[in-house]
């Protein structure tokens, strides 16, 4: 028999997983698994592996941890936003975060005069 934890968790996966616009399919690729597989674990009837949480995580581009988090605010989406920033920032060389900034600087550039524009 499967606990709360399990849907709960299930639930989490599914939700990180649609915030990155991924399908099952997808998912299932990144991780080496199969599509049954994350879908057994979405709908809280299988709970991953010691071995597989990691490839979960990877997969998603969140810390471990934050697939145990508790989560106590209505601002989960942000924070997955933002997890999934840091951790691409993370995974760039120096020379490529530099890029990134004035990339980021340009952008925000342009979203605020084309809020002035609307």
């Amino acid at each position: 028999m499967k606990t709360d934890f399990s849907k709960e968790f299930g639930k989490k996966v599914k939700r990180y997983r649609k915030e990155l616009n991924l399908t099952v399919e997808e998912l299932a690729e990144r991780m080496e698994v199969s599509v049954s597989h994350i879908f057994e674990v979405e709908s809280g009837r299988r709970f991953l592996s010691v071995n597989t949480l990691p490839r979960l995580s990877k997969a998603l581009n969140i810390p471990l941890t934050a697939l145990f988090e508790i989560e106590t605010s209505g601002k989960d989406t942000d924070t997955i936003l933002d997890k999934e920033i840091i951790g691409l920032i993370k995974s760039c060389s120096k020379k490529q975060k530099r890029y990134m900034i004035e990339l980021l600087r340009n952008a925000m550039k342009l979203i605020s005069s084309d809020k002035g524009t609307k």
